[in-house]
């Protein structure tokens, strides 16, 4: 259930992030440069998340 998640959230993640980019740039979107942003952003969200697990763990 927690990947189903998380994969729903990245491809939440990839589509708001085309959409910024097509606003800012004002042109065609390049699939390969926000995927590549979007990737680094979700795993950034699961390293956060991992960190907070994590404390959260050693407060119990």
């Amino acid at each position: 259930m927690a990947a189903l998640k998380s994969g729903l959230a990245w491809v939440t993640g990839v589509v708001i992030t085309m959409i910024l980019i097509s606003l800012w740039q004002g042109e065609d979107v390049r699939w390969g440069q926000t995927i590549a942003m979007s990737t680094g952003g979700f795993l950034t969200f699961l390293v956060i998340g991992a960190i907070r697990k994590t404390n959260r763990d050693d407060k119990n």
